[in-house]
C-alpha cells in the first residue's frame, strides 16, 4: 500500500490556480483547471537542469502555465515562513508539517510571519520563461525548524491532475463527439516524457488521434482500463472508448492542442 506521507496525492489541498477566468470555455475539463508545463519537459518534476557551475540539479517542482497576473493561492492553511519578493514557503500542520513553495510572484500579498488561509491569494503569476508557477510540496526533516534545506521535495503532479479527473462530468453532453464505438485499437505503447511522464499510447482504427492513460493514475480504475485496452489489443477485440480533453496534459501532442485522455473503454466483442 502506498505511504500516505510519500505520495502528494494524500494531502489535503487545494489547486494554487484557477485559469477559468482566463481561459473560457474549459469549464467542462474541471472548475480548477491547471497547464502542465511539458515542452521539452522543463516542467517536470525530477527533470535534470545544467546549472551555472557546470552541475546539474533536480527540478524539485512542477511548472504550471498561466498569464501573467494569474491569482495564486495557498493550497492549504499554514504559516509563512520564507520566501523572497517573488516567491512564498508556507509551512502546514496536519497532524504532521509539509511545506509548500510559490516562485515567479509579482504583488506578493503575504509575508514571513503571516497566517494564511486554504484558497486565500498568496499574489499573482509574474513574468518568466513561458509565463508560470513554480511550485514544491516538501516534507522536512527537522519538523523543529523547517525550511527548504532541510526538507525533502515530493512530487505533486498527481496529486494536482487529480483535480481534472475527479470532476469530469461523464455524462452524454459531455461525450458527445467524444465516442470511438466499435473500433480495432491498431497500436497500443508506452511512451515517456524525459524518463518522468510516463503514458500509455493508444491507436484506433479510422481515426490518426492518439489518445492517452497517465500511468502516474495508479487508482484500480484506471489500471483495469490498462489492462482491458491491453487485452482488447491482443486478442482483436472490437472496442468503444470515451475520451475527454485534457488540459493538464495539453501540448504533449503536435497535433492536438489539448491530450485526448482515455476516460472509459468498454470491449464489444
Amino acid at each position: 500500500m502506498t505511504n500516505p506521507y510519500l505520495d502528494a496525492i494524500y494531502l489535503p489541498i487545494v489547486p494554487p490556480m484557477d485559469l477559468n477566468r482566463d481561459m473560457p470555455g474549459i469549464d467542462l475539463i474541471s472548475p480548477f483547471p491547471l497547464q502542465l508545463r511539458t515542452r521539452s519537459s522543463l516542467g517536470l518534476f525530477g527533470t535534470r537542469r545544467a546549472v551555472s557551475n557546470g552541475l546539474i540539479r533536480m527540478h524539485e517542482a512542477v511548472d504550471l502555465l498561466a498569464p501573467i497576473k494569474t491569482p495564486v493561492f495557498a493550497v492549504a492553511s499554514g504559516n509563512v515562513i520564507g520566501g523572497s519578493g517573488s516567491s512564498a514557503l508556507i509551512v502546514h500542520e496536519r497532524g504532521f508539517k509539509f511545506l509548500t513553495f510559490y516562485q515567479h510572484l509579482q504583488n506578493k500579498l503575504v509575508n514571513t510571519g503571516d497566517p494564511v488561509t486554504t484558497g486565500q491569494q498568496i499574489g499573482e503569476v509574474a513574468n518568466s520563461s513561458e509565463d508560470h508557477l513554480h511550485f514544491e510540496i516538501r516534507y522536512p526533516f527537522d519538523i523543529s525548524s523547517p525550511s527548504r534545506d532541510n526538507s525533502l521535495p515530493i512530487d505533486p503532479t498527481n496529486a494536482l491532475y487529480q483535480w481534472e479527473v475527479k470532476t469530469f462530468q461523464n455524462d452524454e453532453a459531455v461525450r458527445r463527439g467524444h465516442i470511438f464505438d466499435n473500433v480495432s485499437i491498431t497500436n497500443v505503447e508506452e511512451v515517456w516524457r524525459a524518463r518522468l511522464l510516463r503514458l500509455l499510447l493508444v491507436n484506433i482504427s479510422g481515426n490518426s488521434r492518439d489518445l492517452f492513460l497517465p500511468f502516474i493514475d495508479s487508482s484500480p480504475a484506471n489500471l483495469s482500463m490498462v489492462e482491458t485496452l491491453k487485452l482488447a489489443f491482443f486478442h482483436s477485440k472490437k472496442v468503444r472508448i470515451v475520451w475527454r480533453e485534457s488540459l493538464f496534459f495539453s501540448k504533449i501532442q503536435s497535433a492536438h492542442e489539448k491530450a485526448s485522455i482515455i476516460a472509459e473503454v468498454k470491449v464489444i466483442r
